[in-house]
């Protein structure tokens, strides 16, 4: 049992999830319904216990505890990750080391190498459990830090939350669900105006919690558009009580939690100082991989096909491609095709040699099933993707397409030697935002 499940239960006062899991074949029925309500406030927290109950003799355990393992891996799309924080003078390290046991997601300061991390200390206390959006905006705020720009490309694998030193970033900012909605931007149109168009455009940004990549699933809605002296700013054109904007944006580079839009609003004729309100929400699509992936060794899979989801991967060829940096540190090709219907998968294939010639942009399908697989060193360590991976050709019945490994960095890293493939969760979440008080430029 981990200390973060441990700490979890201690502190909303219920028993660990292993004594709770052996409750859920008690022979009184009550007492079988509220060890599966008790576990299933436990969350995340529980699941290995959960899992570890799929081998129970009882068909009671192993019934419940399947059915709870579904229900809190599909909560964790929709609900917050909730945080207690007692720090007090504590080191930046420790701060951020408590985050992470208390929620599983990796926070790190960049650089790591930087001495005058050590001197930086932070005081925060949360009388309650708060939104992890919200302890960190109040830890970066508390501590002088603010959050880095996305990782490149190449560390896509690396879902880690990066700090610099600096100003903490003040944005306007609502908090629903594991969603950070702000306000990064209000900003008045350059250059000539038409009459009655929009004067002012607001950048309004979502961000997911770490796993999880997010979607719009329909337009942006906005209720209230509103200044300090009750004059409505939405474009003179829309009528309606609530106008929505289509086209969410998304970062070139963007690991898929983040989501933006630029809303177009009016300034009135005689427009107040601030903007009083600012209020709407937005239906997104959210999916995350199930934390309980099937390994396999990557040795043993040239050649062969596995079932990701719906469809099937076959493994073409493995090879090193020496041409880049040579010896052990070279990236690692390899070609594989999603089958989707009973077709033969001997046909030729084209040279490796030609792969970094420009190739076709991955389908939906394959861009679905590379969220699936992961590709790990010895030591379980996600290894990072160079160039992005692209299709060679379409296929009768599938796809066939290039994915580029590096071996994982640092002391001990190495090159892939296990694929992890994991099962989808999705779920439909209703976003809402309000903001207040902003000053109009």
């Amino acid at each position: 049992m981990t200390i973060a499940a441990l700490l979890v239960a201690a502190a909303i006062g219920l028993a660990s999830p292993a004594d709770l899991v052996a409750r859920l074949g008690s022979t009184r029925y009550a007492d079988r319904e509220r060890a599966t309500a008790d576990l299933e406030r436990l969350g995340r927290e529980a699941l290995p216990a959960l899992r570890r109950a799929g081998e129970a003799r009882d068909p009671e355990i192993r019934q419940r505890a399947a059915l709870l393992v579904g229900r809190i891996e599909r909560q964790r799309l929709t609900r917050s990750t909730p945080v207690a924080l007692a720090l007090r003078d504590a080191p930046i390290g420790v701060a951020l080391e408590t985050l992470e046991t208390r929620t599983g997601f990796t926070v790190r300061v960049d650089p790591a190498a930087d001495p005058s991390w050590k001197g930086r200390r932070v005081t925060l206390t949360t009388a309650e459990p708060i939104p992890f959006w919200q302890a960190m905006d109040r830890l970066c705020q508390a501590g002088g830090l603010r959050q880095g720009a996305s990782p490149p490309l190449a560390d896509r694998n690396d879902p880690a939350i990066r700090l610099v030193p600096g100003d903490p970033e003040t944005f306007p900012t609502s908090y629903s669900g594991p969603f950070r909605v702000r306000l990064t931007g209000l900003h008045r149109q350059k250059g000539p105006i038409p009459a009655a168009s929009a004067t002012l455009v607001a950048r309004i940004e979502l961000c997911a919690e770490p796993g999880l990549s997010v979607a719009p699933a329909n337009s942006l809605r906005l209720r209230t558009a509103v200044d300090d002296r009750g004059q409505a700013m939405f474009p003179a054109r829309v009528r309606e009580a609530t106008t929505t904007f289509p086209g969410a944006r998304r970062d070139p580079e963007d690991d898929g939690s983040t989501i933006f839009w630029n809303v177009p609003l009016r300034l009135p004729e005689a427009p107040g100082q601030r903007m009083e309100r600012l209020r709407g929400e937005v239906t997104v699509s959210i999916v995350a991989r199930q934390s309980d992936p099937t390994v396999l060794p990557l040795a043993d899979l040239e050649g062969k096909t596995f079932p990701v989801g719906d469809d099937s991967v076959r493994v073409e060829r493995i090879v090193q491609d020496e041409g880049l940096q040579g010896g052990r540190n070279s990236p690692v090709i390899i070609l594989l095709q999603i089958v989707r219907t009973s077709v033969p998968v001997d046909a030729p294939f084209p040279m490796i040699r030609n792969q970094r010639k420009p190739m076709a942009t991955l389908s939906v399908a394959a861009r679905r099933t590379l969220k699936q697989i992961e590709f790990v060193d010895a030591r379980g360590h996600s290894c990072e993707q160079g160039v992005p991976p692209t299709s060679v050709r379409n296929w009768p019945g599938g796809e066939r397409f290039v994915v580029q490994v590096h071996p994982t960095p640092g002391a001990g890293g190495g090159p892939p030697s296990a694929l992890r493939v994991h099962d989808l969760i999705q779920a439909n979440a209703d976003v809402t935002f309000d903001f207040a008080k902003v000053p109009i430029p």
